[in-house]
């Protein structure tokens, strides 16, 4: 039987991640089409590459992907290290921060959309522990995958990095905090709004003040948290 999402998550997840990602990604030695299916053999040799950037590409193609069903095994081995169902990876590289937080992502907006039951308790674990110690992208990429649990007990991380106001953490809380159902998030970002107010002169993001920022990301996902519950 199918599994069903509850209402609370029957929120459409969005391709956020690649706010976070240079607009000019380096060579790799793997090229992605955007509009295949991306396969055991291409998420290895991106791995295998050592390519980040390149790796980034593939997670982020994987993301797209309407049927997941072939990859998600895959992605489940490279998430729990699991070297046996993959003697042909470079582990030294899928063990690195940045890749698991990759895969822990698919994999959490896997669980949410019913294709496979994740081991939720422990990728919120490993990333409530990688907030101390990730910087940059990968921090980022850390508090978006943190705001998919959707947990009041997040959200004090989450707004702390949100205070220093820089990017890309700023962007990526904010938008963590804006799509999260929990009241906690909410209020965060009232607070967020009152802290940064009076900074109007501020601009980073693209061109627009933090104030605004957080207004327009607000804004941006009001239709898709009315499938919030109560």
């Amino acid at each position: 039987m199918e599994k069903k999402m509850p209402r609370r998550f029957a929120v459409r997840i969005l391709a956020v991640a690649s706010l976070l990602v240079p607009a000019a990604i380096g060579a790799t030695a793997l090229a992605v089409d955007n509009a295949a299916a991306v396969t055991r053999e291409e998420l290895t040799a991106a791995l295998n590459s050592k390519d980040i950037d390149g790796i980034l590409m593939v997670t982020n193609a994987i993301k797209r992907m309407r049927h997941k069903d072939s990859i998600l095994p895959v992605v489940q081995a490279v998430w729990r290290q699991d070297r046996r169902a993959l003697p042909d990876v470079d582990w030294e590289t899928a063990s690195f921060p940045a890749v698991r937080v990759e895969m822990a992502n698919i994999l959490l907006q896997a669980d949410r959309n019913g294709l496979l039951d994740a081991d939720v308790a422990g990728i919120a674990t490993y990333l409530r522990g990688r907030m101390a110690d990730t910087s940059g992208h990968t921090l980022g990429q850390v508090i978006l995958t943190l705001g998919l649990l959707d947990t009041a007990e997040d959200v004090p991380a989450i707004y702390a990095v949100a205070e220093q106001q820089d990017s890309p953490t700023f962007g990526a809380a904010v938008i963590a905090l804006s799509r999260m159902c929990d009241p906690a998030a909410d209020a965060a970002l009232d607070a967020l709004e009152g802290t940064v107010g009076d900074q109007g002169e501020v601009y980073f993001l693209g061109g627009v003040t933090p104030l605004g920022y957080i207004r327009d990301v607000r804004a941006s996902f009001t239709n898709t948290r009315k499938y919030c519950s109560d």
